[in-house]
């Protein structure tokens, strides 16, 4: 079924030179192309029109038409709750919003097209072990021209993505189609198992539960919302070593977080460690980068009291300055290795040890 619809190649064509989109072909219908928003989009949280469209958006690529046609419309993307670009739920009324789990698995997008055949694809693959995986979860009888989205939940031995839920046995679970979602008595067509509903009795019990969280899905506007459970975020920054005192293992090391998809950074155990921001969990990068300008900006108002008390020394001398109460005596440590110009090494690392002292000496992160 040729869709009416479609996406202005020239947006899409300056993303992708851009850095925000990438682009990969089918292995066998070469005009077939999938579009996925790049690690860049999310660090730099550079969403418009066009990036929050491309999560594994499925078009043909016409190179002489000025509109790609859309072949599987991947839903937009959507954030979790409390991320700036994340509608507000307390605006939602709640007879609009349907409440489903929210899988810990792999994207998998599954379309019987009249045109193509049978399109499954992941995020950003028409070919590789997730799809083969859902292939053979796939249902006997899809029916055509309808897109799936799902959720792979399987166990991958060697995998470098990081799950925190372990599944005890093989799913392929349908969260939405087209513009929604699978109810219980109008799954839209999938006769495999879909994402159970959560009620608005079970809601409460459910965000205690050992489980990810849930997808909020407006009826009206079609937007979804993903709510994590603390439990999930508290297990997968265990796992993902995306806690405060990370972030400032890294930072006093001589890396970063923010703007970047890879770091390089000395470890307290004086090793070079090589992070790639890539790898870690979406839902805890706003965080992270929270932290980091947090511990920036407390390094700057340490190294400025200290250049500012050094001219105590001055006017004072060494042991008049020793003996003022003033100064908490952290700060007056760094001022002394300033006036005795010990090296720039020297002073950094005194000056991320108070840093440390300040803001993590209670930290359970």
């Amino acid at each position: 079924m040729f869709r009416l619809h479609g996406i202005k190649k020239s947006d899409v064509e300056k993303e992708i030179d851009d850095g925000y989109v990438r682009v990969s072909f089918h292995p066998q219908h070469k005009n077939l192309a999938i579009l996925n928003y790049t690690e860049k989009t999310q660090y730099e949280r550079h969403w418009n029109a066009v990036t929050m469209r491309c999560r594994a958006l499925v078009v043909e690529w016409k190179k002489k038409w000025p509109y790609l046609p859309i072949v599987i419309g991947a839903p937009r993307k959507f954030f979790n709750n409390g991320e700036p670009e994340a509608p507000n739920l307390s605006e939602w009324k709640f007879k609009d919003i349907y409440m489903s789990e929210k899988l810990d698995g792999y994207y998998i997008a599954v379309r019987n097209d009249s045109k193509y055949g049978l399109i499954v694809t992941s995020r950003g693959s028409f070919d590789n072990k997730y799809i083969d995986a859902a292939k053979k979860l796939l249902p006997w009888e899809i029916p055509p021209d309808v897109d799936y989205f799902c959720e792979l939940c399987q166990d991958f031995e060697g995998d470098e993505n990081i799950i925190v839920a372990r599944h005890p046995k093989p799913r392929l679970v349908c969260w939405g189609y087209n513009d929604y979602v699978p109810l219980p008595n109008a799954p839209g067509g999938w006769s495999g198992e879909i994402a159970k509903e959560i009620t608005e009795k079970q809601f409460r019990k459910y965000m205690t539960d050992h489980v990810e969280g849930l997808v909020a899905y407006n009826l009206n506007t079609k937007e979804r919302v993903k709510v994590k459970t603390q439990w999930y975020l508290a297990l997968h920054r265990a796992i993902s070593r995306c806690t405060k005192k990370d972030v400032f293992e890294i930072v006093s090391g001589g890396g970063r977080i923010a703007y970047t998809d890879r770091t390089t950074y000395i470890g307290k155990d004086g090793e070079e460690y090589t992070l790639e921001i890539a790898a870690l969990p979406e839902e805890h990068i706003v965080q992270m980068e929270d932290w980091e300008e947090e511990l920036r900006d407390e390094y700057d108002k340490v190294m400025f009291w200290a250049k500012e008390d050094a001219k105590k020394w001055e006017v004072l001398g060494k042991k008049a300055y020793a003996l003022t109460s003033e100064t908490p005596q952290d700060i007056k440590s760094v001022a002394f290795a300033l006036m005795d110009n010990k090296s720039h090494d020297a002073i950094e690392k005194l000056t991320w040890g108070v840093v440390k002292n300040h803001l993590l000496r209670d930290s359970t992160n």
